[in-house]
């Protein structure tokens, strides 16, 4: 049965094994339990900031746990994921962000210089969200500071599956980025299709080393895993 959104697929599985590993990043482990709770209070926090279902945010991080919060908190808000190629000049940041009309952008201190120079030619981000406690920005907020103290209960919002769930853009070779328009129910699709094909489950381990940015690591890499309990 297709899920409400993608991010009902962390809560089904956060649900089933709680406590089973999740994520391994440089030695430090997360269960199934504990990105669902990091990611269910960044929601709730969006959501208090105004977001409402069909707003587009944007992600520039590099490959980490953050990136897994903040994807999935933004499906369980009903906002639209546009995940940003890190490896982009700062123009064509700023046009991704005009183009897709982006109100809000995780990052971390990495992109702190290209973020700064960008937001000087962006029109519509309200808040930089930050993982990182010391970044100098304007309008930038500590994610983590500012979710302490709001409940892990996953939102109950009703997200039909095919509104809007993420914008992949191209990488402008052959003249401006372009958008790729994705639903809940396409990405969900994708994955299920993957799962038929492909014998893995549970009990295997993934290792990720393409860019989280690129639909195809984002699909396969992220979410597949996720739907599988691997």
């Amino acid at each position: 049965m297709l899920p409400i959104n993608l991010g009902s697929i962390l809560t089904l599985q956060s649900g089933k094994t709680p406590r089973k590993k999740f994520l391994d990043f440089k030695g430090k482990k997360y269960t199934y339990k504990a990105v669902e709770s990091i990611s269910n209070k960044i929601s709730r926090y969006i959501v208090n900031l105004g977001i409402k279902p069909g707003d587009r945010i944007a992600i520039m991080m590099g490959n980490s746990p953050e990136f897994i919060f903040a994807l999935n908190a933004i499906f369980k808000s009903g906002a639209v994921a546009v995940p940003i190629n890190t490896f982009l000049k700062q123009f064509e940041v700023a046009y991704i962000l005009n183009n897709c009309e982006a109100k809000i952008l995780f990052t971390t201190k990495q992109y702190e210089e290209v973020v700064s120079t960008t937001l000087k030619n962006t029109k519509h981000i309200e808040k930089i969200l930050s993982f990182s406690p010391d970044m100098e920005i304007n309008n930038c907020i500590d994610i983590y500071k500012h979710t302490e103290q709001i409940t892990d209960k996953p939102l109950n919002l009703e997200i039909d599956p095919n509104d809007l769930a993420l914008i992949i853009y191209t990488s402008g070779t052959t003249g401006e980025p372009k958008g790729a328009m994705l639903s809940h129910a396409n990405i969900y699709s994708c994955v299920s299709i993957t799962s038929t094909l492909y014998p893995m489950a549970g009990k295997d381990r993934f290792l990720l080393f393409l860019p989280m940015f690129h639909i195809y690591s984002l699909a396969v890499s992220i979410l597949w895993p996720t739907f599988l309990g691997a």
